[in-house]
């Protein structure tokens, strides 16, 4: 291959959208450049116009100081790819908003650049954001559950909001503990036994250990003060419908003011789903693709046969197998580096 060749073959797949599109891999040795490589070819595609990044795994302080290198500038100022790839410089100074979730262990907010879209639209900043308890993905609910067997409990949890609705109120904290602990109480019936002789039989449609670990997450989310009502101000899909406009600026997940790695794991699956559920109404009004990246994927999906592997890693595998299958109908372009 012709020097610089492969990256005319890298800016043909950043143009292509839908359909036309495919998943990418990174993968290579540690220490090989694979987390350098996936950034600067965030920047191409942004100077490109071709593509919105969202970097959703940066959970340590080590990690997010390497993220904001997109805000740092350098001697390359042009949007003539070509030209900076000759020289082998990578362009900097790009516009970065860190999305992060709210919590009590957030240093004071007057010390972070201002949200910018309290400022200007299209500047760095922070956004502090909330969790809607009605706005609650399903993916994120198996997240909090701690298991894969949430269907039944979440399709009560998604009725009793329909039921909220029509009645012009809002779920609170309250009625959502209320209600997963509504799913523990047994159950008493009668069936007919042997020689059709009635007994009586108890039955309870989650098991005790589930919902009572569910239970103390959400006591521990509640701590954190991510979980709101839908009127709050931060909550991220008001920021997200905006955001997911803005073509030229990076977005940055950052979880490192949370206590709990099993909550960041629970936003990071709210903030996938939320961005695909916003991009099916939001799509026609883009001409480019939103690029997903899923940094340190051995961490995020490790091998089956881990020792570390449990249903919380299933359910990760689950989003990153639904972002591949359906993120392309909705401009959707999820990345994995190794």
């Amino acid at each position: 291959m012709k020097k610089h060749k492969f990256l005319e073959k890298l800016n043909e797949d950043l143009q292509k959208i839908g359909d036309d599109s495919n998943p990418v891999l990174i993968f290579g040795a540690t220490g090989g450049g694979k987390t350098f490589f996936g950034k600067w070819m965030t920047e191409v595609g942004i100077l490109e116009g071709h593509v919105k990044p969202i970097w959703f795994w940066c959970s340590s302080p080590d990690r997010f100081e390497e993220m904001l290198s997109f805000m740092f500038p350098n001697k390359v100022t042009t949007t003539n790819v070509k030209q900076y790839m000759k020289t082998g410089e990578k362009p900097r100074a790009f516009n970065v908003a860190v999305y992060i979730p709210v919590s009590d262990n957030i240093p004071n907010p007057e010390k972070f650049p201002a949200n910018p879209f309290e400022t200007n639209y299209s500047k760095s900043g922070f956004v502090p954001f909330t969790i809607p308890i009605d706005e609650i993905e399903d993916y994120a609910f198996q997240v909090l559950y701690g298991s894969q067997e949430s269907s039944s409990a979440y399709r009560e949890f998604v009725k009793t909001i329909e039921r909220f609705k029509r009645a012009g109120r809002e779920m609170s904290f309250a009625d959502f503990r209320r209600l997963l602990l509504a799913e523990n109480k047994t159950k008493i019936r009668i069936e007919k036994g042997f020689q059709n002789i009635p007994m009586i039989s108890f039955s309870s449609k989650v098991n005790e250990p589930t919902i009572v670990a569910l239970a103390s997450r959400i006591s521990a989310l509640q701590h954190e003060g991510i979980l709101s009502s839908s009127r709050n101000p931060y909550s991220l899909s008001k920021w997200l419908e905006k955001e997911l406009l803005i073509q030229d600026r990076i977005v940055i997940l950052y979880t490192g003011f949370l206590r709990s790695l099993q909550l960041k794991y629970f936003v990071l699956a709210h903030f996938a789903m939320t961005v695909h559920k916003i991009m099916q109404s939001v799509r026609h009004k883009t001409n480019f693709k939103v690029q997903t990246y899923f940094d340190e994927v051995r961490t995020l999906f490790p091998s089956q046969h881990s020792k570390s592997f449990n249903e919380l890693h299933k359910t990760l595998m689950n989003i990153s197998t639904f972002l591949i299958t359906e993120g392309r109908k909705v401009k959707i372009e999820p990345v994995f580096i190794t």
